[in-house]
């Protein structure tokens, strides 16, 4: 039966070249399959074959002779892949009387070069199917003599002597039970490579503005002040630096951070960093899940805007929320409130950018889920909503009583997974539906509103949130917003 199929082998040189590799010619010279076995069409493919009315039998001669006037080289043609994969080149070589030494071109010297490689390769093909080990010693004293032939008129490539020598101080360091006196030098620091290198777009445009900048968690551990971004502080600074209890990607979490989860104490930025590391570890195809610092603080701008459905949760002030724009609409899911405050909506504004019209404006639902009861674990509500928000499963009834304890299981094992729900009856839900505007420091759509445009980060701003009257808006021919203006004296 004709196969009629073309042949395939899963190495590299066949994927790369589609020609028959040293797994194909070991099959057909070891097995009973043959070259007019395979597929016709790629049988007699044109790169297979040779014209015969072109290329005739008989012997070529090659125009290279000597000073005696006969011809040097004498190769005789054969038809390839007729018989087998591999052929060997019959030449008969005349010995080249000695002359003046000519300097040889770099052509010429690339084209013998590449004439040597091709012989080492099928050389090496040769070797991996040769089973003889008298054929194989035998190969390898010429291949020896070879090598030592040409190292001995090259004085500089005696690598192979040099690492046989350390291969045997080695050995026999290592049966005395010493240690090698000469320290080996440390290689040189690689750089940090450029995050925004080689990407474009908004989000590759502010990776490359902030590379290499201090984060507020540096510059306040250089000044010794404590930020408070929950009702709570952070760290004690009058304390000595607490001991590590568990460390999660880049975030640390000290004892004081267990002894929060098990004192009903206000959940910090530790906290909802590590959690939010564990979800992207989880579900890497949620996107966002940002430093809660980095997009909160207004005076560093390390917000990246998000390019596909997103889960990031948000500190408001004395209040955690977590939005998402899974679904194609941005809602925000909180456990106290159906408004949002000045903090969100730029946040919001920053985060969801892709999501605004032609006019800047963004679509928001606010979605009053469970109620929380008490003050202090609004951080909880916001881990629990967002696993469940990540992992595609909608929004529980969850038992408040048992949340603590699970998340710091969850911590301790890095593994988080949904939250314990109750039986009891679900609060009732409220929805507020609102917009915000991408534009300005307040993030409000006004229609119709008189707006200028700053020169260098090209965001609009209104002229009564600037504090420049309308009247006086002519005289503007550039104008730069208070952050760049800030970021030049800098």
């Amino acid at each position: 039966m004709e196969i009629t199929t073309a042949p395939f082998c899963e190495c590299a040189d066949w994927c790369q070249h589609k020609l028959p590799c040293k797994h194909m010619n070991a099959i057909l010279r070891c097995t009973k399959w043959s070259w007019d076995d395979l597929y016709s069409r790629f049988r007699e493919n044109p790169i297979f074959t040779l014209d015969e009315e072109i290329v005739s039998p008989s012997t070529e001669t090659l125009d290279h002779p000597d000073p005696s006037g006969s011809n040097v080289f004498e190769v005789p043609c054969q038809s390839p892949l007729k018989e087998s994969s591999y052929h060997t080149h019959t030449q008969n070589v005349t010995p080249i009387k000695s002359g003046p030494k000519v300097k040889n071109s770099y052509k010429e010297t690339m084209k013998h070069q590449g004439k040597c490689l091709n012989e080492l390769k099928l050389l090496i093909d040769l070797v991996y199917e040769q089973q003889d080990v008298d054929t194989l010693e035998n190969i390898y004293k010429q291949v020896a003599n070879i090598t030592a032939s040409i190292t001995s008129k090259n004085p500089g490539l005696r690598m192979r002597e040099c690492f046989e020598f350390e291969c045997q101080e080695s050995e026999s360091l290592h049966a005395t039970g010493l240690k090698p006196t000469t320290k080996r030098r440390k290689l040189a620091e690689i750089p940090k490579k450029h995050p925004g290198s080689g990407r474009f777009g908004k989000k590759a445009e502010i990776l490359r503005k902030n590379f290499m900048v201090k984060s507020l968690n540096e510059c306040t551990s250089s000044s010794d002040s404590t930020v408070n971004h929950s009702t709570k502080p952070r760290h004690n600074t009058s304390s000595a630096v607490a001991a590590v209890w568990k460390r999660i990607n880049r975030i640390t979490l000290t004892y004081e951070d267990k002894e929060i989860l098990n004192t009903d104490g206000w959940l910090n930025d530790n906290h909802i960093n590590a959690a939010m590391q564990l979800i992207k570890s989880q579900f890497p195809h949620v996107d966002s899940l940002q430093d809660t610092i980095n997009i909160s603080n207004p005076d560093i701008l390390k917000t990246v805007p998000v390019c596909s459905q997103a889960v990031q949760i948000h500190h408001r002030g004395d209040h955690w929320a977590v939005s998402t724009s899974i679904g194609g609409a941005v809602k925000v899911y909180d456990s106290l409130y159906t408004t949002l405050g000045t903090g969100l909506r730029r946040q919001l504004g920053n985060l969801y950018q892709c999501y605004a019209d032609n006019e800047g404006e963004i679509d928001i639902d606010v979605i009053r889920v469970q109620r929380q009861a008490g003050g202090k674990d609004c951080g909880l509500f916001a881990i629990a909503n967002a696993t469940c928000l990540a992992s595609g499963m909608p929004v529980g009834n969850w038992n408040q009583s048992q949340m603590r304890n699970h998340l710091l299981q969850c911590v301790e094992n890095s593994h988080i997974s949904a939250f314990p729900t109750s039986n009891d009856p679900t609060s009732e839900i409220k929805v507020a539906k609102c917009s915000i505007s991408r534009f300005c420091t307040c993030n409000t759509h006004i229609p119709d509103s008189h707006m200028l445009q700053c020169e260098r980060c090209e965001n609009w701003f209104h002229a009564k949130c600037v504090k420049i009257a309308i009247n006086n808006l002519k005289d503007f021919e550039t104008y730069f917003c208070k952050y760049c203006r800030q970021k030049n004296r800098s």
